[in-house]
């Protein structure tokens, strides 16, 4: 039996997908404070329902609890603190289903609703189920591995703890990420053969256990939580983005002279005021929107043979300590620690 994810859509990340990671790093004795400081995101907005942040916020958001806890393992000791509640609509659907099988197959059809930055697959082969998930945006090295560490980490939790005492026999699991040297941190939290450098994460076990009724199991309940998700889904493929066509606009125009918001706005046939209104409305600023596409330019820039100098000019960058001092707050280190990183 083999499930096909759904159409990946542009649903923004929502800021309750960070409180699970700052209830982590609390217990790990940092602040809120702490971990938001450099983010642009504030305690009051953790509050508000229906706050949404950019996806530069959130990357900010992680590199930071990466530079605090100086941790190669955290992305493992964040997953942890996710439960299947925090997920909102979809965790009480899986939750509800009958058995664990239809909670994974739910999974995999509303994906794009989780925090998750991977496409989501499930297959059964023989005796074997294989729980699957896909880059479908290039991360850079820091970021996949917390990613997918707090992914495969929560994915296990999850499961466990739905399960409670019943056996759980995971046969393997392939990591995108290097962390060869981590190897028996993984094995023993995973307690199975760990290895990396994969094409994809995929995590291997007895398909005889997808038959485990669910605890909370609840035919109307299950059914209200589906509905709610397929509207969820709906809304979100058929909601044109502003942010995206901000981000297409400004990609197809010189990186050294890229235009300003009230450009932008009019190659899209409104005003500037009206632009800043609908991109707040979905959790984001022009100049968030402009600095995440100056940043993955610089990436690709930094990532050829021209030197910092010309890097800085093909983006418009009048002195190369200028553009030093951007990147800086983007990456959270220097272009030339970055440079050093890749190698």
């Amino acid at each position: 039996m083999k499930l096909k994810n759904a159409k990946l859509s542009g649903i923004d990340h929502h800021i309750k997908g960070l409180r699970p990671a700052l209830q982590t790093m609390a217990e790990l004795g940092f602040s809120h404070d702490q971990c938001l400081e450099g983010t642009g995101i504030n305690e009051q907005q953790l509050n508000h329902p229906d706050m949404g942040i950019s996806l530069e916020q959130e990357f900010a958001f992680y590199r930071r609890l990466i530079q605090l806890s100086e941790d190669p393992l955290i992305g493992l000791k964040l997953g942890q603190a996710y439960r299947l509640e925090s997920y909102g609509v979809l965790g009480y659907a899986i939750l509800s289903s009958p058995t664990l099988g239809r909670g994974l197959e739910l999974a995999n059809q509303y994906g794009e609703l989780s925090f998750s930055h991977f496409k989501v697959g499930f297959e059964i082969k023989g005796k074997l189920a294989h729980f699957q998930m896909h880059q479908v945006q290039a991360l850079d090295a820091d970021l996949l591995t917390l990613y997918e560490s707090r992914d495969a980490s929560a994915i296990l939790a999850g499961i466990l703890n739905t399960l409670g005492g019943e056996a759980f026999h995971v046969r393997q699991i392939k990591l995108m990420h290097d962390c060869e040297a981590e190897k028996s941190a993984y094995e023993a939290l995973f307690n199975c053969p760990v290895s990396f450098n994969h094409s994809h994460l995929e995590i291997v076990f007895d398909a005889s256990i997808l038959k485990h009724p669910m605890p909370l199991r609840d035919a109307d309940t299950a059914e209200y939580c589906r509905k709610q998700c397929e509207v969820l889904l709906k809304k979100a493929s058929q909601a044109e983005s502003w942010a995206d066509l901000v981000q297409q606009t400004l990609r197809q125009g010189n990186m050294a002279e890229l235009p300003n918001i009230k450009q932008v706005a009019n190659s899209l046939k409104t005003s500037e005021r009206t632009l800043r209104r609908k991109l707040s409305e979905e959790g984001y600023t022009f100049q968030a929107l402009l600095n995440e596409v100056l940043y993955h330019q610089a990436r690709t820039l930094l990532d050829s043979d021209l030197n910092l100098e010309q890097v800085a000019n093909e983006l418009g960058y009048s002195e190369a300590a200028n553009f030093s001092h951007a990147f800086k707050r983007w990456a959270g280190m220097s272009p030339t620690q970055y440079r050093h990183s890749k190698s």
